[in-house]
Order: structure tokens, then C-alpha cells, then sequence
């Protein structure tokens, strides 16, 4: 049952974060090509993966050139991270110093007082 749960927890992380989802839209590439093969009988597969993923030009059939896989790239990781900054305010605040000859702080430093870390280690105290 672990077995199960952690492979599946895998194919769960694979499909949602990399682009390892292309790979469904394999259906498409083979009768993609299968249609170029009816066309031209001497197409062999390595030609149409040629024209289709490095030649990359845009002819007739375009819009389903498109739907092959790892010819776009959805970004899934990256989609979670852009939702996140969108909905973040970020202020940007300038300084402007007069002079240079006194230095100033622009982070608050606060006060730890090492009495209170050091209690920690000394032994139980009865009263």
C-alpha cells in the first residue's frame, strides 16, 4: 500500500510541476503524422518530427502543428508563482540622506538580551 501511495504521489508531482503531461498528447503527434504519411507516402517519421519540431515553420495546418506535444509549454510550476507575486503588494521606499557624515540605520535593530539566552543552560534552581 506505501508502494502505491509514494508512486502515485510521483505521477502526481511529475504531472502537475514538469511538462512530463506532454506525453498524453502523444495520440495527436501519431495521427498528426499519419495524415502527413497519407500526403506524402514517403514521409518517414524522423522527417515529420523534423519539419514539425525544428523546421517549425507555419503552413496550412498550424493550428494543429500547435497541438503536438512539447510544441508549447504550459509552465506549471511557474503559474503558482505568478499567481503568488500577482496577488503580493510590494512597496518599493526610497532613502534620501542629506548628509553622509552621520551614518544612519535603516534597519530597526532590536535588543536580545544575552542574560535571558543564557538561563536556558544553567541547572533547576530550587527555592
Amino acid at each position: 500500500m506505501k508502494k502505491f501511495i509514494a508512486i502515485s504521489f510521483i505521477f502526481l508531482y511529475l504531472f502537475s510541476a514538469t511538462e512530463i503531461h506532454q506525453l498524453l498528447k502523444a495520440p495527436a503527434l501519431f495521427e498528426h503524422f499519419e495524415e502527413h504519411k497519407s500526403e506524402n507516402k514517403s514521409l518517414s517519421f524522423w522527417n515529420f518530427l523534423y519539419e514539425h519540431y525544428k523546421n517549425n515553420s507555419k503552413d496550412a495546418d498550424y493550428e494543429k502543428d500547435m497541438k503536438l506535444p512539447f510544441k508549447t509549454s504550459d509552465n506549471c510550476s511557474q503559474n503558482i508563482l505568478i499567481t503568488l507575486l500577482t496577488n503580493t503588494k510590494i512597496e518599493i521606499k526610497t532613502f534620501h540622506f542629506e548628509s553622509a557624515t552621520k551614518p544612519v540605520s535603516v534597519f530597526k535593530k532590536t535588543f536580545f538580551s544575552s542574560h535571558y539566552l543564557d538561563t536556558i543552560w544553567q541547572p533547576p534552581q530550587f527555592s
